[in-house]
């Protein structure tokens, strides 16, 4: 699996041909349809986050489908795509707890 060569961030968050991940790329990116390479305002991904992944960080619609969840070492990420605008991008986890199952 493809890391980034900067902190060995796992391959879905590594930026489309480079070999760094987003958080170590100089400017917020995003993967849109047929793999061009979309750039973010930090204050569209700040809404984003703030308001719990739930609309389009590029057309603010709802309609959002995920694939599956990814997960490696502490850290997990989502392809995730906006069903109006047809952008894609990953939504990306870090591991902050644990639930016990059955006790």
């Amino acid at each position: 699996m493809s890391k980034c060569k900067t902190c060995n961030s796992i391959k879905s968050r590594v930026v489309l041909g480079t070999d760094v991940c987003k958080c170590c790329y100089p400017e917020p990116v995003v993967s849109g349809p047929e793999g061009i390479v979309i750039h973010v305002t930090d204050a569209r991904e700040l809404k984003y986050l703030e308001g719990g992944g739930v609309e389009c960080p590029y057309c603010g619609h709802t309609a959002l489908s995920g694939g599956y969840v990814e997960v490696e070492g502490g850290e997990a990420s989502q392809k995730v795509s906006c069903n109006e605008c047809n952008r894609e991008w990953y939504d990306v986890y870090t591991l902050t707890g644990i639930e016990s199952i059955g006790e």
